[in-house]
């Protein structure tokens, strides 16, 4: 007579039943993202990869857009804005350097400074706003300036002004410039009136 019973399943030694399958984590029906994502360890890992990488992404964008703000910023200060840069297309007859087309022609100043090592003297204000300085022995060890100014003197004090000497005046002659100064050896004021020298000596203006 046939056995139509059921195929007895194998036990372990402990009685309890083995080879059974274990069956995968399926979503229950209705069950919420939310309710999944608390019970799913994957799903978590996952979407906190993604909430990091936003991040990251947030940020580097802000970085690069604020970097990019300071370097315009930095180039306008350094070489003026767009507009101001279209101007500069000529160069100065002084220095060389970039200027409108006004600046170019520019007349040039000359001006005896002093440079004696007294704090009476230095520093000397209106000095840095000179395209070209020269300096050479005067007397005694002692040095002077021939300061070239381009165009407009913007500086509000500029000094001390000293006397002239003939051998300034190949300076001066090189640009055809106005030259300041006060007095000076009977040698460079010969000079001064034979080269035809524009003289704005400061013991006559």
């Amino acid at each position: 007579m046939a056995d139509n019973s059921m195929p007895k399943m194998p036990r372990t030694p402990g009685g309890a039943p083995m080879g059974v399958p274990k069956q995968p984590n399926t979503p229950k029906s209705g069950e919420s993202f939310m309710e999944r994502l608390k019970s799913d360890k994957k799903t978590q890992g996952i979407v906190a990869a993604v909430v990091l990488l936003l991040v990251v992404i947030v940020v580097v964008a802000v970085v690069v857009v604020k970097k990019g703000e300071n370097a315009s910023d930095l180039s306008n200060t350094l070489f003026g804005s767009n507009s101001q840069s279209q101007d500069l297309n000529s160069y100065s007859r002084l220095n060389g350097e970039l200027t409108t087309e006004e600046g170019e022609d520019a007349w040039v100043t000359a001006l005896m400074i002093e440079n004696l090592a007294s704090d009476s003297v230095r520093p000397q204000p209106g000095l840095g706003d000179a395209g070209i300085v020269y300096e050479t022995l005067a007397e005694g060890g002692i040095t002077r300036f021939v300061a070239m100014f381009s165009g407009d003197i913007e500086a509000e004090k500029i000094g001390p002004i000293r006397s002239s000497r003939d051998y300034y005046l190949e300076f001066v002659s090189e640009y055809d410039a106005l030259y300041g100064h006060m007095g000076g050896s009977p040698q460079a004021l010969e000079a001064i009136s034979g080269l035809g020298i524009k003289d704005l000596d400061g013991m006559y203006v």
